[in-house]
């Protein structure tokens, strides 16, 4: 797997941190608009850390695996991308938001991490090099600070259909796995 692959993987993972950060931004009354910088932060974090916690399992996992890693991660990510459009499909997005204290940045940056502790399972048992976890984050950083500075336009055109765009990116990731 190569840095444009992950990349991708990274940019699929963010989308659903990215349309929380636009539904914040949307949703935000008033208050200190300078906490949603801090947004890129604690997604770009919590995206890189939960496949550091999922990557030794995958450890773990890798000897009963053996030449079967590409598929698991195609199949990890292909079961994420499903999942991503299902939830559009459903349309739960709800931007009502009173305030961003710290702790519903936290508990919205571990909610929209989770399916990054299994991508990091299955990068474990590939044995994908472990700093990939890294450029996830980074790029979800990125993206969610692109999200911030064009929050307006981006709301107006995307919608809700920023997990659309995520659960397409893994899909399509997770195909060229197979090849």
């Amino acid at each position: 797997m190569g840095i444009f692959e992950v990349i991708l993987i990274g940019a699929g993972l963010s989308m659903d941190a990215c349309a929380v950060a636009l539904c914040n931004i949307l949703g935000l009354a008033g208050g200190d608009q300078r906490r949603l910088w801090l947004m890129p932060v604690f997604f770009g974090a919590f995206q890189a850390l939960m496949p550091t916690l999922g990557y030794g399992p995958g450890i773990g996992l890798a000897h009963i695996i053996g030449s079967y890693g590409s598929y698991v991660v195609a199949a990890v990510l292909a079961l994420i991308g499903l999942n991503m459009l299902r939830e559009a499909r459903k349309g739960e997005a709800a931007c009502n938001l009173q305030t961003l204290s710290l702790w519903v940045l936290t508990s919205q940056a571990v909610a929209t991490a989770i399916d990054a502790f299994f991508v990091g399972v299955s990068f474990g048992a590939a044995g994908t090099p472990l700093v990939y976890v890294l450029v996830i984050g980074a790029t979800t950083a990125v993206l969610v600070a692109l999200t911030v500075l064009l929050a307006r336009p981006l709301g107006r055109f995307l919608g809700n259909k920023a997990e659309w765009v995520g659960g397409i990116l893994l899909l399509l990731v997770a195909a060229s796995q197979l090849f």
